[in-house]
C-alpha cells in the first residue's frame, strides 16, 4: 500500500517540477512557437 502512495506523491511531485519549469520559461516557449508559426504559417 505504501508503494502506491510513494508513486502517487511522486506524480505529484513530478508534476508540480514540470509546471514550475514550464511557468518559468513560458515566455521564452511561447516567443518561439510564435516564431515557428510565423515561419510555418
Amino acid at each position: 500500500m505504501s508503494s502506491v502512495v510513494d508513486q502517487h506523491m511522486w506524480k505529484i511531485f513530478h508534476d508540480h517540477i514540470i509546471q514550475s519549469y514550464f511557468s518559468a520559461d513560458n515566455t521564452k516557449v511561447l516567443t518561439k512557437i510564435k516564431q515557428s508559426s510565423n515561419l510555418c504559417f
